[in-house]
């Protein structure tokens, strides 16, 4: 079946003027914070809505298949105003605080890293708004008499959402670094 041109011509132009019309660029949507997840590259996860909990934003976290313990239901715990602890299992814990409007949260997290005079820091990943390091303990003789070394995985992130900042980080005593990279995804996709 052959189209004729007038008709070819009229729903070529009126798919033009829709699309200018939608401004669905990619750039325009990262702007507005709505670009969506690559579903390849999160396969692993799944979505958990945190707006029952006080927070209006969703997070991915790893599931049953990740291989990192997180075969146990998604647990989000609210127990203060401004904090939040998202778990999936003992082996992933992400702690999210509200720091509002707050900007210097990173530049003030660098200086606090530097400074730590008991632990050996390695920055592994160091992103406009993310941080992940390898933390060794120093100057321990009982750990370099026994020839165990001490060293954790940790993240450290800020997210803004709907106008605010948050804080996103794992436990103190750390990860793997397998886990963490886990973590690296779920902070980016909080949205």
């Amino acid at each position: 079946m052959i189209i004729s041109k007038k008709y070819f011509l009229f729903f070529y132009s009126f798919a033009l003027i829709l699309c200018a019309s939608c401004d669905l660029t990619v750039d325009n949507l990262k702007q507005k914070g709505t670009v969506a997840i690559d579903p390849d590259e999160y396969y692993q996860f799944k979505e958990i809505n945190l707006k029952s909990t006080d927070l209006e934003a969703s997070i991915f976290i790893p599931d049953e298949t990740a291989g990192i313990g997180a075969s146990f239901k998604a647990n989000v715990l609210h127990s203060e105003d401004f904090k939040w602890l998202v778990s999936a299992g003992p082996n992933f814990e992400l702690f999210i605080e509200d720091y509002g409007d707050f900007n210097s949260l990173m530049s003030e997290f660098r200086v606090k890293i530097k400074s730590k005079h008991l632990f050996k820091i390695s920055i592994i990943k160091d992103q406009d708004s993310l941080v992940i390091y390898k933390r060794e303990i120093m100057n321990d003789r009982r750990i370099h008499a026994s020839r165990i070394r001490h060293e954790s995985y940790h993240i450290y992130g800020v997210k803004r959402v709907n106008g605010y900042n948050y804080e996103i980080k794992n436990r103190e005593s750390g990860n793997t670094l397998k886990v963490v990279k886990f973590m690296e995804k779920s902070i980016k996709s909080l949205k």
